[in-house]
């Protein structure tokens, strides 16, 4: 981390997270919609064209094909051919959705705006949503250590964890 080389994204949009899969293929999400992707380590990347124009703020890969992305409007995004074409799901809210992880194909999870917690055991067919504390939390982030164990954080110095797999909080 001693030297950072700047790379040219070829957009202005702002861009929220990055996710590789491997040394070379990488996704970046960001504003207005916009997903980039690179499959020669950053040196090029290229316009996907994602399906919306919300801006997205997460991405997360279970596979080399399958990824989601999400983002304003309770957006949930989903490739199963490494970013070629994205299916907007159904995800029940209209929170701003900030941080999507998975602890395995099928079992994934979400965080936003007011307390929203999404949780789906089919690879993002469902999500089930609950909310955590008051209406003025912000979830900004989720990660989870194992199957069972996860985290997540927002505004004011909040941290969350569940041991049973998001059943509770």
């Amino acid at each position: 981390g001693t030297n950072w080389n700047i790379l040219s994204s070829g957009t202005t949009s702002f861009l929220m997270s990055v996710y590789f899969n491997d040394t070379n293929t990488g996704y970046a999400v960001g504003t207005d919609g916009k997903i980039i992707k690179t499959s020669d380590g950053g040196a090029n990347w290229i316009l996907l064209n994602s399906g919306t124009s919300n801006w997205l703020g997460s991405v997360y890969f279970t596979d080399f094909n399958t990824g989601f992305a999400t983002g304003y409007n309770g957006t949930i995004l989903k490739t199963i051919d490494a970013g070629a074409n994205w299916t907007i799901l159904t995800s029940g809210t209209n929170s701003e959705l900030q941080s999507v992880y998975f602890t395995d194909f099928n079992t994934g999870y979400v965080v936003g705006s007011t307390g929203t917690i999404l949780k789906t055991t089919n690879a993002g067919l469902n999500w089930s949503l609950s909310t955590y504390g008051t209406f003025y939390n912000y979830f900004r982030s989720v990660f989870f250590t194992d199957a069972n164990i996860g985290y997540a954080v927002g505004n004011n110095g909040v941290i969350i964890r569940t041991f049973d797999a998001g059943v509770s909080w």
